[in-house]
């Protein structure tokens, strides 16, 4: 079973990428994984600028997030 919460960030600033951090944290210590998936331009590349790629899994669309997910399930 795959379980999927989605998460739409409107608007990204400090306190949001502290509590993604966080959150990352308490899915990975459950053996789980975070993915963000439909972010526009702008926001991916705030993340490629602040190396946040490299932490988060970031897809183009809700399905290829969720076979990634499947993937290594």
């Amino acid at each position: 079973t795959l379980d999927v919460q989605v998460y739409t960030v409107l608007r990204f600033d400090i306190l949001v990428g502290i509590r993604l951090l966080r959150l990352l944290t308490k899915v990975r210590n459950l053996s789980g994984e975070l993915v963000i998936f439909g972010i526009n331009e702008p926001l991916n590349n705030l993340l490629i600028i602040t190396r946040l790629h490299n932490i988060f899994k970031v897809f183009k669309s809700r399905d290829e997030a969720i076979s990634f997910l499947k993937s290594i399930s």
